[in-house]
């Protein structure tokens, strides 16, 4: 999550009230060679925030105000998901 700082239209800021989420992504082809195993490696880029958001999505008094200065704070989670035939077989999420 990334919360932002509110501005208002005069310059104004204060804290914003809730935090926006920010995903990144990664997936990678497998194919099994051997016994039907495989080795997994995926990296998803890094955590990049829009630099402002609207006022009512980062928790501002109202839609006038504007989130900008978005900081990292949190819970960070990474989700695993494998696809085989269209299917999900499995999925796992951790909490980091």
């Amino acid at each position: 999550m990334r919360p932002y700082t509110c501005q208002n239209p005069g310059g104004n800021v204060a804290p914003g009230q809730k935090g926006v989420p920010v995903t990144s992504e990664g997936s990678q082809q497998l194919s099994t060679t051997k016994n039907g195993r495989a080795t997994l490696n995926v990296t998803a880029g890094p955590l990049v925030p829009d630099e402002t958001v609207g006022g009512k999505t980062a928790g501002c008094p109202n839609g006038k105000w504007t989130g900008i200065n978005p900081v990292l704070n949190g819970p960070i989670s990474a989700t695993l998901t494998i696809v085989q035939g269209g299917h999900v077989i499995y999925t796992e999420t951790i909490s980091l």
